[in-house]
Formats: structure tokens, sequence, C-alpha cells
């Protein structure tokens, strides 16, 4: 369940504003609004991580983000220490750079399979789901919460498709850039509104699987679903897409207003 493009991206440079609380027995980063209230009702809006986890800044920033358009957001510790290390980005690029040399190539090549064989090793899709339904079933009774929202970014992505499968667990998911997808079988089990973030470069979800998936979410009547496929976008670009490229960054906070619409309409 990986590819080089899981490993690509930019670590973002501002500092997360939310701190570290303990749910149903995970780490959990807490980004709340301003005027949180624990005593008023709120929306809750759950981040599956991709393969670098809750301890990297990105998704922690996205959380912040959720939490100043009004929602509580909760990152969920999914790997317990066994997240890909970070340094993986500066890896992958030295391997697919034509600026970077032999030596740098086969370096960065051993980083990328060392720490990809250890997290597969270690993960599972499966193991995520449980966590994320561990977090919100106790979340639900610790809050007073009038809506549950999955946003899931690459791997995390792959377990919002499959939390969508199941009843009441979530209100609506957005599966930005996902990981590998069943076809058909998780198109046409899904039984929860979800949004597809796609990025127009993708190892997962490529340009031959768009018009399958439209037609067999098309075949599901009244089902609430959206597809986009955000143009001249690499998998990843959605959280860890470069802050300093203006068009990739223009990209990012398209998909996230995208998802904030989305998730507004259901």
């Amino acid at each position: 369940m990986s590819s080089l493009a899981c490993c690509k991206g930019d670590i973002d440079k501002a500092i997360p504003q939310g701190r570290i609380e303990t749910i149903a027995g995970h780490n959990v980063y807490v980004a709340k609004p301003a005027s949180f209230n624990p005593n008023s009702s709120i929306k809750l809006v759950v981040i599956a991580t991709d393969i670098f986890g809750y301890t990297l800044a990105n998704p922690r920033l996205v959380a912040d983000k959720y939490a100043a358009k009004g929602y509580l957001c909760l990152v969920p510790d999914l790997f317990k220490g066994t997240e890909a290390s970070a340094s993986m980005m500066a890896a992958a690029d030295d391997m697919s750079s034509e600026k970077s040399g032999f030596g740098s190539k086969i370096l960065g090549f051993g980083s990328v399979l060392w720490n990809m064989s250890g997290f597969l090793l270690r993960n599972n899709a499966a193991g995520g789901c449980k966590i994320v339904e561990d977090v919100i079933t106790e979340a639900r009774s610790k809050y007073s919460l009038t809506n549950v929202y999955l946003q899931g970014y690459c791997w995390g992505g792959t377990i919002g498709i499959k939390l969508a499968q199941k009843v009441g667990v979530v209100d609506a998911v957005v599966a930005a850039h996902p990981g590998p997808i069943s076809f058909p079988t998780d198109i046409q089990n899904l039984v929860t509104p979800i949004f597809f973030a796609l990025a127009e470069k993708d190892d997962f979800v490529k340009e031959k699987h768009w018009a399958e998936m439209r037609a067999l979410l098309a075949k599901k009547e009244g089902f609430k679903y959206s597809l986009e496929i955000f143009e001249k976008t690499d998998h990843g670009f959605a959280v860890r897409g470069s802050e300093t490229d203006e068009f990739v960054n223009m990209q990012r906070q398209k998909a996230f207003d995208a998802a904030v619409a989305f998730f507004e309409s259901v």
C-alpha cells in the first residue's frame, strides 16, 4: 500500500497552536475554536493522516484551520511511533531529482526502502480504522457533537473510504488523494456521503480510474458524493504540497475550502 509518491512532499513551517490530549487511550492533537465552550454543541472533524503521522506539523496545521472555521478537530496518533520518518521526503526527492548524483540516489533509495518496509510491517488500514472509531466513540461521549466528519489524506484517505462503508461512524468523508482503492467494491459499498479530492498525477488513483469511479458513484441512486480532479497536482498535494509554490499552495487551499463546503452541504 505504498509508492514513491507517498514519500514526497514538504514540511510546513508554521507552529501548530493546539495541544495533545489522551482520548480513548490514544494520543490526539486537539485544535479547538477560539470560542470553544465544552457545554455547547459543535461539529467535529477527525483527520486521518498520511504515513508521516500526527507528529508532522502539516496535519496539525490543517486541524488549526478547521478550528478557525469553528470546528473541533482531532488528529489521532495512528502509528504509535512507527510512522514514516519525515526525512524520507528529502530522500524521495533525491531519488527522483535529475540534479542528484548516483550516490545520492542510492542513499535515497536505501532510506525509502528502510523506512517503508518497517512502516508497512507494523501498520495496516484496519488498525487505523479501529483507532479512529475508538476516538470518535469517546469524543461523542465527551463533547456535545452535532456532526462528525472525517478528513483523510493518502493513507488516511483509504481509512476514510473504509469507514464510509459502515453506517453511523461519521456523517461525511473527504478522501484526499487516497491510497489504493479496491475496484469496484470499495465504491459500490459506500454508504456515507463522500468527496474524492484527487490529484491529477497519482500512482494510486490514476486517470484511467476516474471514469470508472464516476460511473460507479452515479449508479448509487440518491447517494451524495463529489469527485474533483485538481489539475497539475501530485499525490499528497493537499497536505504536503509546497507552501512556496504559488500554484500548488492555491490548489491546496482550494481542496481545503472544497472539503469544508462538502461537510457543510451534508
